[in-house]
């Protein structure tokens, strides 16, 4: 705590903690849900690289709710979706047997063959900011002049970040931005203030 800060515009762009960092100060209840993700991390073993496309490029299965991607010789599966509030707690077990049933039936690859084993892997779950209709709020929140709000990016925040920063700029600006920015207008939601 640095004690009070002065600023021309605030702009809260904090995921899944945006309402519980808003509601103090302002008293609006933002509608953005902690949706948790899950995700294991692994080493990529020698013998497993060679000839995979999956592991060279890395996959996305949106309609089945995951994604594999490869960062130098790591693998990460992401996804899954579950409501439980603010419980970030794994199941370590449970998590993998998910992942490696995903793994081996969408991308033909063995879970223990890429990662040498089930101790090389790591399991964690991180919260997704979700909206009631799934779309961002990117502009002004009603009833202050300098408070602005860009979150609620569902599972697509790292893709949507820097054009959700760009209609922001424009909003504050007061410029058009180049796209219509009405549907992630925050007052869409004003029937829950």
């Amino acid at each position: 705590d640095c004690g009070d800060v002065q600023a021309d515009v605030v702009v809260v762009a904090l995921g899944a903690y945006t309402p519980k960092f808003l509601q103090p100060y302002t008293k609006i209840c933002v509608p953005i849900y902690p949706v948790r993700g899950y995700a294991v991390e692994m080493p990529i073993t020698p013998q497993a690289s060679a000839n995979n496309e999956v592991l060279r490029t890395g996959t996305l299965h949106y309609s089945r709710g995951f994604g594999v991607h490869r960062f130098d010789d790591v693998l990460r599966v992401s996804g899954l979706a579950e409501l439980r509030g603010w419980d970030t707690s794994v199941n370590r077990d449970l998590v993998i047997d998910l992942f490696r049933k995903r793994l081996k039936t969408f991308c033909g690859l063995d879970l223990d063959h890429v990662s040498g084993g089930v101790q090389n892997v790591k399991t964690w779950c991180g919260l997704r900011p979700v909206t009631p209709d799934n779309l961002p709020m990117i502009g002004q929140i009603p009833g202050y002049s300098n408070l602005f709000i860009c979150s609620g990016h569902s599972f697509h925040g790292w893709a949507l970040a820097c054009g959700s920063a760009r209609i922001l700029a424009d909003i504050i600006a007061r410029r058009n931005p180049e796209i219509d920015a009405t549907p992630f207008d925050p007052r869409r939601f004003r029937h829950w203030w």
